[in-house]
């Protein structure tokens, strides 16, 4: 069953109010001391449950007394990666999805160029420059150049625009596609499609070097 923010949340909290050796009481008082109106009854109806809710204002506020960030009690490390961590009501991520998300990367990682290009279309440029260095990985990159090039073997006058969205499993609009994935697309990556293309040209895709 996926864990809820909530008690996530809540979890956290107590968790560090114990390692600090804080009373419920304790931490009331530390949160009334920076303008949050908590007594011991509301962190132990949080804690418990009963409380089901916490604002931002309030996130931000337990954040700043236990001495963390805010992330790290919407998804401290202690919650395995491949926990199911409810979102809201129809949306499901894992709890390493979660952490990736708030630190400005993807809550549900893109599965081919398409969708990459989709989740960085309205992000600032830097953000969406690095995060497309982040999901072009050399094993990425060379399974869609391997892909590209078992589709150009098999149909020889289609355009590159085809072959990547072929490798990609994009189906309509391909040239749309590269438009939006190369706008952002880092230097590093197209330096080494073109490289392993240029050999495989030069040598032959199944080229082997004998023994």
């Amino acid at each position: 069953m996926p864990v809820t923010a909530h008690r996530v949340i809540a979890s956290a909290v107590k968790q560090l109010r114990d390692d600090r050796g804080w009373s419920a009481q304790r931490l009331g008082q530390e949160l009334k001391a920076i303008g949050l109106s908590w007594d011991r009854s509301i962190v132990a109806n949080f804690e418990n449950g009963r409380r089901a809710y916490v604002t931002v204002e309030e996130l931000l506020a337990l954040a700043v007394v236990l001495g963390v960030t805010p992330a790290d009690l919407l998804a401290p490390s202690g919650v395995a990666d491949d926990t199911p961590y409810q979102v809201t009501s129809e949306v499901v991520a894992s709890a390493e999805g979660m952490r990736d998300w708030l630190g400005g990367g993807f809550l549900s990682m893109p599965q081919n160029p398409a969708e990459l290009a989709e989740a960085i279309r309205k992000l600032p440029r830097e953000r969406g420059q690095e995060l497309n260095r982040r999901w072009f990985t050399p094993e990425r990159m060379h399974q869609m150049n391997r892909a590209a090039l078992e589709y150009d073997r098999d149909l020889p006058e289609r355009s590159m625009s085809d072959l990547i969205a072929a490798a990609a499993g994009v189906s309509s609009d391909p040239a749309a596609v590269i438009r939006e994935m190369v706008g952002a697309l880092p230097e590093e990556g197209l330096r080494a499609l073109q490289a392993e293309l240029a050999a495989q040209q030069k040598g032959g895709p199944d080229d082997e070097t004998p023994q």
